[in-house]
């Protein structure tokens, strides 16, 4: 599973092969969750503060993070994305 970001113990990853919609994987401690990259639903739990944290990140990288989930359908490599601007 490529890791595509991390910021403040929070691990972002794509999976190839992985079911239909976009999504990413956020990995926090002990918490993990799947956030759909169109609606931002998120799937799983993390704390508050964390969930604001990425859905803000994710909010900013959308159109990178569409682009790596279309690179994941095609079994290729994933590019990184950079952490929080702010």
């Amino acid at each position: 599973m490529p890791r595509i970001c991390e910021f403040n113990g929070v691990e972002i990853y794509m999976y190839h092969d992985d079911h239909p919609w976009p999504h990413f994987h956020v990995l926090y401690a002990e918490f993990e969750a799947s956030v759909r990259i169109d609606t931002m639903v998120v799937t799983g739990a993390l704390p508050p503060a964390v969930m604001r944290r990425v859905r803000r990140w994710a909010e900013e990288h959308r159109e990178e993070l569409l682009e790596n989930a279309s690179l994941a359908e095609r079994f290729e490599a994933l590019k990184r994305v950079p952490p929080p601007s702010r």
